[in-house]
């Protein structure tokens, strides 16, 4: 019972970590581990991709042959986006750029409702990420994945 809390807590953080890094409203400066850096280091892009991809399977009740397309995805552009975290200064521009191919592959792959679903969910969290802009990292919202 506690892993299983565990692992939903970590989803959860993995995926406002997803969706407030590829925001573009903040800029975050890469640094080496140990010295006090951001957790997003010892993340690995497979585990932003998993994270993302089990959120959208639960939120949009994604079936076999959309879950791999979607695992797919969301795994090829985390890595893209792991390589932009480990330069010193990653570009917010590109973060958006690289968020917007991403959300067009990802239309590609949804249903019209699917896809309009993941928007304003992912709309939903991006406000709570801005209204507690602030944080560093915000507190996950109680249930809300």
């Amino acid at each position: 019972m506690h892993s299983s809390i565990m692992n939903r807590t970590v989803g959860r953080l993995m995926l406002l970590l997803i969706l407030f890094l590829t925001a573009g409203q903040h800029s975050l400066q890469a640094q080496p581990p140990g010295d006090g850096g951001p957790r997003f280091q010892q993340v690995t892009a497979e585990d932003m991709a998993d994270a993302e991809t089990q959120w959208m399977k639960k939120k949009l009740k994604l079936k076999k042959p959309e879950l791999n397309r979607v695992k797919d995805i969301n795994l090829r552009f985390a890595k893209e986006r792991m390589t932009l975290l480990k330069t010193n200064k990653p570009d917010p521009a590109r973060m958006q750029a690289l968020e917007k191919q991403q959300e067009e592959e990802l239309k590609g792959a949804l249903s019209e409702k699917q896809f309009t679903n993941y928007l304003k969910r992912r709309g939903e969290i991006r406000e709570e990420l801005q209204s507690s802009h602030n944080n560093s990292l915000p507190p996950p919202p109680p249930d809300r994945f």
